[in-house]
């Protein structure tokens, strides 16, 4: 009889699975789970930051996004919205 596979020998198939699926499905969002775990980013940060953006962009579509890292801890992401003028100061 064939030994049952590890624990971790199955995360690692169904992982292994589960990428290729996403591949297939969503090659872009494929590319950023891959990264996510190149770079050892908490996927919550990358929600918010997708948030400030899309806040942005039901609003006026022109503003800053600020992201305030403290010893490798995010501890902020501010997004602000602005007018666009370009007027002059002066009369």
């Amino acid at each position: 009889m064939k030994p049952l596979p590890s624990p971790d020998q199955l995360q690692k198939e169904n992982n292994d699975q589960y990428l290729q699926v996403l591949l297939t499905l969503d090659p872009d969002l494929y590319k950023i789970k891959l990264y996510l775990e190149e770079y050892k980013v908490n996927p919550m940060i990358i929600c918010r930051i997708i948030r400030a953006l899309g806040n942005v962009n039901v609003g006026t579509g022109y503003g800053v996004i600020s992201i305030l890292i403290k010893s490798r801890t995010v501890t902020q992401i501010k997004g602000g919205e602005s007018d666009v003028l370009n007027l002059p100061l002066g009369s």
